[in-house]
């Protein structure tokens, strides 16, 4: 990435100003996201939100679409201490704590509700105490959204319409592995270079929520949509373990109920651009599948909770809890 060196000593810079005239110096990192997708209004609004609570004792500065540097840069910044605060999909931490992978099992939840309402339970503290032990708090869950299938090739009925297709995926294993038995062929690309990667035939095809098509113009350069619903894709919004040790107990508090108003906007804002972003496919070029075949989808999606259980107690009786909080649920 060009002008890396600087970007990481400007990082550093904000993340090791402790204080100046008492005030604390604070990055808050949307990673590749656009500042106009839900995210990165919700960032722009938990860095003020941070500030006011304060009450100026932290001056927060949001940063977006890769400035810092892209997710997965953004991720290992949190751990180092040289982003304070920063927000991801989930798949950008699962190098080092794969377990939060099970949030985006196939199908795992029925809609938004029981996918919020799972990820604001106590059955998700498992997840948060692994990415703590990995120097990143978790401040709360965000969201990218459920995802759907879009493709230049042919419109997709069926899992059998999959066959062959080169599609980009998240960059996590069960992904990757869970396209690979719906008959693609899986890339793992960053979102910051999922545009072009679709506009040079790199990939053919992608699947994300409906808000991300959308804001990143990828109507532009697809042809076909399926509205598979297929995975349920959170973000985690974590703070440098490091940033969290520096503060005091009412600065402590003041991030967390930040955190606590940021997530509910970018929730709200989610629908809304949920809401408005298909019915601005819908005016597109695009070709719609709104009822496609989802029969061989979720029977070979089993697949994937096998392998992320294989052999190992503690991933089982995490996703069973989930399983479980999720059934409180509509």
């Amino acid at each position: 990435m060009k002008n890396q060196a600087w970007i990481w000593l400007l990082a550093a810079s904000i993340a090791a100003e402790a204080a100046f005239g008492g005030q604390v110096e604070m990055s808050v990192v949307a990673g590749s996201m656009t500042a106009n997708s839900p995210a990165g209004i919700a960032v722009t609004e938990l860095a003020k939100k941070i500030t006011g609570h304060s009450n100026g004792s932290i001056r927060a500065n949001p940063f977006y679409e890769a400035q810092l540097g892209d997710a997965r840069s953004m991720v290992q910044g949190l751990q180092q201490g040289t982003v304070d605060i920063g927000v991801a999909g989930n798949a950008y931490f699962s190098s080092f704590v794969p377990e939060i992978q099970v949030f985006e099992l196939p199908f795992l939840f029925s809609g938004y509700p029981a996918a919020r309402g799972v990820l604001d339970s106590p059955a998700v503290e498992p997840v948060k105490s692994l990415l703590e032990s990995k120097g990143i708090k978790c401040l709360s869950f965000w969201e990218i959204g459920f995802r759907h299938l879009t493709n230049n090739v042919r419109p997709v009925k069926s899992m059998a319409d999959v066959k062959g297709l080169k599609l980009r995926t998240l960059p996590a294993n069960i992904q990757v592995k869970t396209w690979e038995n719906f008959g693609a062929n899986p890339i793992a690309i960053d979102s910051s270079e999922l545009y072009s990667a679709l506009q040079t035939g790199v990939v053919v095809g992608q699947e994300n929520s409906i808000s991300e098509i959308y804001t990143k113009k990828l109507q532009e350069v697809q042809k076909y949509l399926s509205l598979t619903g297929h995975v349920y894709t959170p973000m985690t919004l974590g703070m440098s373990i490091r940033t969290w040790n520096k503060l005091d107990a009412a600065q402590r508090e003041a991030v967390l109920k930040a955190a606590g108003d940021a997530t509910a906007l970018v929730r709200r804002l989610g629908d809304e651009h949920e809401r408005d972003g298909l019915e601005n496919l819908r005016a597109s070029s695009l070709e719609i599948v709104d009822n496609p075949d989802l029969g061989d989808f979720r029977e070979t999606a089993k697949k994937s909770y096998d392998l992320f259980v294989e052999g190992n107690p503690n991933r089982k009786a995490l996703l069973e809890s989930i399983q479980a909080a999720a059934r409180n649920f509509p």
